[in-house]
């Protein structure tokens, strides 16, 4: 009679997670990427997500540089899709993504060519590593450098296998596939040559190591509180960890392991997801502990710490966590998201053009006439009803329901920005709308952002939200909707640059 439940969804497709990541200076700080929808954070030590804006659907990889926390790297398709081929920067946490103009690196548009792992350095964060698939060479496939946050790229595959696959093409069942530790080593791993390479710095070139060890080299790692220590996870094969930058490896669990994960903050703490759930270690892999086996869709699952608690990613069941001590039971709360410093140049804000509506007679000047797709509209410049003075932006029905659209028109946006303004809406109204209209090469609508519903807004509501135009944008709008039998007004549309998240 409903005193006791048994869960009944195992193996049931809910969301499909790629990635979780651990903040390494603080336990409430989750980040999270999942199949068709994208980027969310957690501030709570994975108890609640939240959804993020202007990264992509899907998000394959994501990395904390370990210096400034505040910084993060991601990789997701770069138009709807089930791949990775575009690079995403964030430098607030996840709260905004830019993405990177992916200078130097090769066509990711071709069909064989992705990017299914980013790595920062833990030390500078501004360098990171990038593994893109196809036959390695020059402007092809293999690993590319980054020194400036992100914009261009250099590749440095010197000794990979030339002209051969190395890096996973296919978003799917895949786990890190480069590591790099505090001392400089730089890993790397390639599950369609069943390899390991380690980068010498004195030739610049990558020298294949041997591990010992058949099966699916699946997921590679740095323990960033141990430099010179990895741990690799070979599916079908076993946990390796080494001691000495990648040179010799010892198996320290003798079981399929996928996804490992070394914490950010405890020593010697590691998780790995088997073939059956989570097991943990707390002495760098000597003995392990089987965690609950009652995990949904425990198959090989993502493992990432959050202070005392541990979480799971699943193939099809959404994220878990279970606490490790008492500690980690009790309720968890993130320090307010800050700018990691840097120094760098503010974008172009887009031109916005009689934003506060004090310019005009009748009609606010810069707003075009109501188009009207149904019924008559009109647009009227309302000095009696306003955010601020002098006047307001109203768009009205005429002789009862009616469709249509005021907007403001601009040329293509090479950065990201925040529009912020006040909005309010009265009648019998089925859509009221604040939106950025994108439109392609040929006219044709490729993008639609709604920035802030107002059919509930009866008193003025401030508005802000931060829009990311889509790549192929040649023109956009500003557009006010109305759809019934009332009226909307709007008043100080302003647009705030982005600041620079890469280094001039």
């Amino acid at each position: 009679a409903g005193k006791n439940w048994k869960l009944s969804i195992d193996g049931i497709e809910v969301t499909v997670l790629h990635a979780l990541t651990q903040d390494p200076i603080d336990p409430g700080v989750v980040h999270l990427g999942m199949a068709d929808n994208g980027y969310f954070w957690s501030e709570n030590g994975g108890e609640r997500f939240y959804l993020a804006e202007g990264i992509s659907n899907n998000v394959k990889s994501i990395s904390v540089a370990r210096s400034q926390p505040s910084r993060l790297y991601a990789v997701g398709p770069k138009t709807w899709h089930w791949e990775a081929n575009q690079v995403f920067v964030s430098n607030n946490r996840g709260r905004q993504w830019t993405r990177s103009p992916m200078i130097g690196l090769p066509d990711m548009e071709k069909e064989k060519r992705k990017c299914n792992t980013i790595v920062a350095d833990p030390k500078n964060a501004f360098v990171a590593y990038l593994a893109v698939s196809g036959d390695v060479g020059p402007n092809a496939g293999g690993i590319y450098k980054t020194e400036d946050g992100g914009k261009k790229w250099t590749w440095i595959g010197d000794g990979l296998p030339a002209g051969t696959g190395f890096f996973r093409e296919s978003i799917w069942d895949m786990g890190r596939e480069i590591a790099v530790s505090p001392d400089g080593s730089l890993l790397c791993i390639s599950r369609e040559q069943g390899a390991l390479y380690r980068f010498d710095a004195s030739t610049q070139k990558w020298q294949k190591n041997e591990v010992g060890a058949g099966g699916s080299y699946y997921s590679v790692v740095a323990d960033n509180l141990q430099p010179g220590r990895f741990f690799l996870g070979i599916r079908g094969t076993g946990l390796f960890r080494s001691d000495d930058g990648g040179k010799s490896w010892k198996r320290v669990l003798n079981q399929s392991v996928g996804h490992v994960s070394t914490d950010e903050m405890v020593k010697n703490r590691v998780a790995v997801g088997t073939e059956n759930g989570v097991m943990l270690s707390t002495n760098g892999g000597e003995t392990w502990q089987q965690l609950d086996r009652n995990l949904p869709y425990r198959i090989n699952p993502i493992v990432a710490f959050a202070g005392e608690r541990l979480l799971a990613g699943t193939g099809g069941n959404g994220a878990f966590w279970i606490p490790l001590s008492a500690q980690g039971a009790q309720p968890i709360k993130a320090k307010p998201a800050t700018e990691a410093a840097m120094s760098g140049r503010v974008n172009a804000a887009p031109p916005i053009q009689n934003g506060d509506m004090t310019q005009g007679t009748t009609a606010p000047t810069g707003w075009s006439n109501p188009w009207a797709g149904s019924g008559k509209l009109e647009v009227v410049r309302d000095v009696s009803t306003h955010r601020s003075a002098p006047a307001s932006l109203k768009l009205q029905s005429v002789g009862g329901a009616a469709y249509g659209t005021v907007s403001q028109s601009f040329a293509a946006h090479s950065g990201s920005f925040t529009l912020s303004g006040a909005i309010k809406a009265n009648g019998k109204l089925d859509e009221s709308l604040f939106a950025v209209q994108a439109f392609g090469e040929d006219g044709r609508q490729i993008g639609w952002i709604t920035v802030f519903d107002a059919r509930d807004a009866k008193n003025w509501t401030e508005f802000s939200r931060f829009v990311s135009l889509p790549p192929g944008t040649k023109n956009w709008n500003l557009v006010l909707t109305l759809k019934g039998d009332g009226a909307a007004w709007l008043d100080d549309v302003k647009a705030e640059a982005e600041k620079s998240v890469f280094l001039d």
